[in-house]
């Protein structure tokens, strides 16, 4: 290439091309150079990329799991705004065994669970998960290897035998309230605390605050039954 004539040409076209290829040895090491800037560059665009997608709630948070109940409309609004993947425990006879399967499959840390409660029991997919059936299916509660179960139930956590009933059957911390799970002008929050710290919900704080409803499960005349705000004590006729 005839280098007078590029270097005499108005056009920029071609500058870019004369400065990496003016001489052979100096071309070489531009291009060296141009190379290495690119490559220290490329993951710092990537961790750029990546904080603009969680600025924008696109990215899930990793190694945590969430089990809804969606058989109840208010309950499916709320997980489908989950920061984290979604497994929906449904009425089936084999449902246990399913979510224990996916639980085998995704090898989740923590496992937040958001269903209806009441003192001692939680309600998914119809399923009463008590301490009787936590006991009835210890092995298979004992294989899911997960490190914290999160409780976003109201009152679970005030039945202390049931709480360490499922901390032996699955060998995992567990984070549960006495009090309503929910909107606070219904008596509810989403405060949570574990023995590791203070558990953040599953959720944008904006959803939360649309969402005015409270977990709780009441028992009336053996009936298992779900409302929407107040206290389920007084729904109790064991």
């Amino acid at each position: 290439m005839n280098l007078d004539v590029v270097k005499s040409c108005p056009s920029r076209l071609f500058r870019p091309f004369f400065w990496l290829f003016g001489t052979k040895t100096r071309g070489f090491l531009r291009i060296l150079s141009a190379l290495v800037l690119v490559a220290l560059l490329h993951p710092r665009v990537q961790a750029v990329e990546v904080l603009d997608s969680a600025v924008k709630g696109q990215v899930k948070r990793a190694g945590e799991l969430l089990i809804s109940d969606p058989a109840q409309a208010e309950i499916r609004s709320l997980a489908k705004e989950s920061k984290v993947p979604v497994l929906e425990w449904r009425t089936s006879p084999e449902e246990f065994r399913r979510v224990t399967d996916e639980i085998l499959a995704r090898r989740p840390r923590v496992l937040h669970v958001l269903a209806h409660g009441a003192p001692g029991r939680v309600v998914l997919g119809g399923q009463l998960i008590d301490s009787a059936f936590l006991i009835s299916q210890a092995d298979t509660f004992r294989s899911w290897g997960v490190e914290e179960i999160v409780l976003w139930s109201c009152q679970v956590g005030r039945d202390r035998e049931f709480i360490k009933t499922l901390e032996e059957v699955t060998g995992a911390r567990i984070a549960s309230s006495t009090g309503l799970i929910g909107h606070e002008t219904l008596g509810g929050s989403w405060d949570m605390v574990s023995s590791s710290g203070v558990v953040a919900p599953p959720f944008p704080s904006d959803v939360l605050s649309a969402w005015r409803h409270v977990l709780v499960t009441a028992y009336c005349h053996g009936v298992y039954q779900t409302t929407a705000s107040g206290d389920p004590d007084t729904f109790y006729d064991e």
